[in-house]
């Protein structure tokens, strides 16, 4: 059990700390333009087809392709095997952006990258090299 005196210490060292340096909660210069991205995206691709692909029950080939190209799919594949290498949070201002627009077609966009978990956590370095890096030059169900 800590002493008095090192507890006294540490609370003391909390609260310096606190004070030189200043929390924030604001997104990075890269986290906004990411956001901006996949929100103008959903604006101007996504909401105007959204009913489109609704009423007929067509799947939105064109807007995957679209969301690929702008680096919008598989945005948590590390470097280190070909992709963007993207933290939590980046992905999740993905995945709201889209999901605005229409959360069907977000669910379209974003869906292959539920594959991409169970390899990177269980993948031995050559199936991952391989099915990573594929997943980062393309979607595996594009035609």
């Amino acid at each position: 059990m800590l002493s008095r005196s090192a507890l006294r210490l540490a609370t003391v060292s909390r609260s310096s700390l606190a004070l030189n340096r200043a929390m924030s909660f604001d997104f990075t210069d890269t986290q906004k333009e990411i956001q901006a991205t996949a929100l103008k995206f959903a604006k101007e691709e996504m909401i105007p087809q959204a009913s489109k692909f609704d009423e007929s029950g067509e799947f939105p080939w064109d807007l995957v392709r679209k969301a690929h190209a702008l680096g919008l799919m598989n945005p948590q594949i590390p470097e280190k095997y070909g992709g963007p290498g993207m933290s939590t949070l980046n992905t999740t201002l993905i995945v709201e952006a889209l999901a605005y627009g229409c959360t069907g077609i977000q669910l379209a966009i974003m869906g292959p990258s539920l594959a991409v978990a169970p390899v990177y956590i269980a993948g031995n370095e050559e199936q991952k090299k391989k099915y990573l890096g594929r997943a980062c030059l393309y979607w595996f169900g594009l035609p």
